[in-house]
């Protein structure tokens, strides 16, 4: 019997000791586990164990992705209708709605916001209206010629912008005059809808004096004058738009007064290779983004042109600036600031989704296109 006791004692103690050492097992730190040994696999990245290089984050900026090779994009939309813009061609063959460019006309010496540049172009009415850089090229163009030739003389603003309804009040005059009838119309007043003055990018002009006097560009009083204008106009973006030798292109005889706002690389071409708007837009029509017609200008500024079928998509630059026209015949002109033959002038900076014709932002880059006599 005591040794059965003895036994179960001993039993019981075993247990305790048992239980006791399980505890103390489970408080013990387990020792740190044993660090991979390194793979000697030589298609592993060299940097990976390399103390100097840091481990990328998800904070860390986006590694440069290289630009392709031909620097175009296809606009995903039309920021502009194709009757819109400085290049729209109005004719007999392609109409434009006066009423389109309302909400762009300013009364002409208000558009040009300098007051003392302003001084500088005379309007025969107050009313008379024009864009603000059309209004802007004529005063610094009269600023250019009264500075150059030191004479009391001003381009002086007789007919601006004109809706349908005035357009058509001028043909009736005419018709109801003896001496003019339909034989005048026909080659001198455009049809209602074919003028360029319903764009409020064009202007008859002559000059007038301190006296308020005024001479015709075909009073040999002002030749001097005139033919500085002649010479100069285009350095600030205006062409005489109509002239004898381009009556075939243009449909009209010679108009001394009347000049139109272009922009000063495409005035600058045509000055440069004696050709009509007309015709420029026939040499245009055979351009493309990668065979662009490559302008430089006087001041030794270059420019890359062409136009685009908006069809099958606008290819633009992807990271070159650029401004935007309709062409009013059914596609778009692209002006391109610069040249690209090859990659070196990507200008990543520049967005190309938000580069458009005829918006705030382009106003002082086509005033910055003139020439400025102090």
């Amino acid at each position: 019997m005591r040794k059965i006791q003895l036994g179960a004692i001993l039993l019981l103690l075993g247990m305790l000791f048992s239980m006791v050492s399980c505890v103390s097992d489970n408080n013990t730190p387990s020792p740190p586990e044993k660090e991979p040994t390194p793979s000697t696999n030589t298609t592993e990245d060299p940097t990976l164990n390399d103390p100097t290089v840091k481990d990328p984050t998800p904070h860390d900026p986006t590694p440069d992705i290289p630009l392709p090779e031909t620097p175009f994009i296809t606009l995903p939309s039309f920021p502009m209708a194709e009757n819109r813009g400085d290049l729209i061609l109005v004719n007999r063959d392609y109409h434009f709605d006066s009423d389109l460019v309302l909400s762009e006309l300013l009364p002409v010496q208000s558009a040009v916001s300098d007051p003392e540049l302003a001084e500088y172009l005379k309007v025969e009415r107050p009313d008379m209206a024009l864009t603000e850089i059309t209004a802007y090229a004529f005063a610094q163009l009269s600023k250019g010629m009264q500075t150059a030739l030191s004479c009391d003389k001003k381009i002086h603003v007789y007919s601006a912008f004109r809706d349908n309804a005035y357009q058509q009040s001028i043909i009736d005059d005419y018709l109801s005059r003896p001496n003019y009838g339909q034989s005048y119309v026909d080659n001198y007043v455009a049809p209602v809808g074919a003028s360029e003055h319903h764009t409020g990018m064009a202007a008859d002009i002559n000059l007038i004096d301190e006296n308020k006097t005024t001479y015709s560009f075909r009073n040999a009083l002002v030749a001097t004058e005139y033919a500085w204008i002649l010479e100069h106009a285009h350095e600030y973006g205006l062409i005489r738009r109509y002239t004898d030798d381009k009556k075939e292109f243009t449909g009209y005889n010679e108009e001394v007064w009347h000049f139109r706002y272009v922009g000063v690389p495409h005035a600058e071409y045509m000055y440069q290779n004696n050709i009509c708007f007309e015709e420029y837009h026939i040499l245009l029509a055979d351009t493309a983004y990668d065979a662009p017609l490559v302008i430089t200008t006087s001041l030794g500024e270059t420019y890359s042109v062409y136009t685009d079928d908006p069809s099958d998509g606008l290819q633009v630059p992807r990271h070159l600036a650029y401004t935007l026209s309709g062409s009013n015949s059914g596609s778009y002109i692209v002006t391109v600031n610069g040249s690209y033959s090859g990659a070196g002038v990507i200008d990543p900076s520049v967005d190309p989704l938000t580069v458009t014709l005829c918006t705030a932002w382009y106003l002082p880059a086509r005033k910055a296109d003139m020439p400025v006599y102090e």
